[in-house]
């Protein structure tokens, strides 16, 4: 009995399909942010979905997972909301992308290694 069976995707479904996996994200994983049964955004991708507003709608949600398209939590970081912890967030992540600058600087000189006090930081931090 085989594990799985292979169905024959329209163009524009598997140009979805072939995006999910670039993306690493699962079809269930873009059917709950679509809030749909899965089988229904299965159905989709064989056939593409039943309106122009439904195909942009799945093409949003799936830019938002790419990280091509701002999200809620990007609109907050870009000082959209002068909420405290996205303000916290803010803050962690420019750190961060300066870290990680050095890091980059660091390696770019022949340096092969980062200090591990400075890794554990980070890694506290984030938790």
């Amino acid at each position: 009995m085989p594990t799985s069976r292979k169905h024959a995707l329209s163009d524009w479904g598997s140009d979805i399909d072939d995006r999910l996996r670039a993306a690493h994200v699962t079809k269930a994983a873009l059917a709950q942010q679509l809030q749909l049964h899965p089988s229904t955004l299965f159905r989709w991708l064989q056939s593409e979905p039943p309106s122009s507003f439904e195909r942009r709608r799945v093409e949003n949600v799936l830019e938002q997972l790419e990280g091509t398209k701002p999200s809620l939590l990007a609109d907050k970081l870009a000082g959209h909301d002068s909420d405290t912890t996205a303000n916290q967030l803010r803050d962690i992540i420019s750190e961060l992308r300066t870290f990680r600058r050095n890091v980059a600087r660091s390696l770019s000189d022949g340096t092969d290694a980062v200090p591990i006090h400075d890794v554990v930081y980070w890694v506290n931090r984030v938790l």
